[in-house]
């Protein structure tokens, strides 16, 4: 996938039909360095805040042991100006209805000025087991806030810095 200098990569990664693999993902750097790496037997993020140099990010997926086979899905988004991925337009005041399948992330824009507030409310319906990981970027995707909860939150900003479009990015945080 590629990045930018600060961009920030997020990235989710479950099976999808259940097995005895222990998925592996390394995470290496445009000169083929690597940044991040992470292992578990079911699903989980692995996320990258600034990336240090603009180019091509690869992610390296195996099964930790090399013995077993799985089935899985994945996602990756670029937290950048041009957030696109799923996105939903957000409206002041009007709710919006999500789904996240296995290893999804899902995006939400609104538009806003610089030192106004925003207030994002998110709650799942029915309630499940998932944790669910919100954060916000601003309009040239820097990182501003986030949080995490297993039944719902809030996350607040005030005095956004700049006017323009803010994305919230939504994922299970396993």
């Amino acid at each position: 996938i590629n990045a930018s200098a600060g961009d920030d990569i997020f990235f989710t990664i479950d099976e999808t039909t259940s097995s005895s693999a222990y998925m592996m993902v390394t995470l290496h750097g445009p000169s083929g360095e690597l940044l991040l790496s992470d292992w578990a037997s079911s699903g989980y993020r692995l996320d990258l805040i600034n990336a240090p140099t603009t180019g091509t990010y690869t992610y390296v997926v195996r099964e930790y042991y090399g013995q077993y086979d799985a089935q899985y899905a994945l996602t990756a988004v670029v937290a950048d100006a041009n957030f696109d991925y799923d996105n939903v337009q957000l409206s002041d005041g009007v709710p919006v209805a999500g789904t996240l399948d296995v290893a999804d992330i899902d995006t939400f824009t609104i538009s806003a000025n610089a030192g106004q507030n925003l207030s994002l409310t998110i709650a799942e319906t029915p309630s499940s087991s998932a944790y669910l990981y919100v954060s916000l970027h601003g309009p040239n995707g820097q990182l501003l806030a986030y949080d995490w909860a297993s039944n719902g939150l809030t996350l607040n900003y005030n005095g956004l810095p700049a006017t323009g479009r803010y994305t919230y990015v939504v994922h299970e945080y396993y």
